[in-house]
């Protein structure tokens, strides 16, 4: 008997829309809760606040999204005051209703780095780990609060 693997899945047009929600570990162990919205292409970041006690759609300054085969990236930039902060996410198909997430965040502070005279000081870390699928935000809202 010769056993076969099944056929690798692939992305299609909307293989990516929907909201993706899941909590993602650096190597240090720290979490941070990633919750996208995508649709056509198009993709909306939703953070948590603190003082509504909800997910909220942001706003960054510049923001775009690409598409190509089982890959999916978002990426947000912002500043503000002396600091201007980038976050990538690169998302892979990996099957129907599940996906898994890098997010590199770096910042950079227009201020002297203490341990490097000279230069600006800058900081990155790496998450990864699964996005789950919800056709929509009452979805999750629902699933979050079971």
């Amino acid at each position: 008997m010769v056993n076969t693997a099944m056929g690798q899945y692939t992305a299609g047009a909307g293989s990516f829309d929907g909201v993706w929600a899941g909590v993602l570990k650096n190597s240090s162990g720290s979490k941070s809760t990633v919750l996208l919205k995508i649709n056509g292409g198009s993709t909306v970041r939703y953070m948590y606040n603190e003082d509504t006690d909800k997910f909220e759609p942001s706003s960054f300054e510049k923001q775009s999204s690409m598409l190509l085969g089982n890959n999916f990236i978002f990426t947000w930039m912002n500043k503000g005051g002396v600091w201007s902060e980038t976050q990538t996410h690169m998302i892979s198909y990996l099957k129907p209703k599940s996906l898994y997430c890098r997010l590199i965040r770096q910042v950079t502070n227009a201020q002297e780095d203490e341990d490097n005279p000279g230069i600006n000081n800058e900081w990155s870390t790496t998450f990864e780990g699964l996005l789950e699928h919800f056709s929509s935000m009452a979805e999750f809202e629902r699933a979050m609060a079971n």
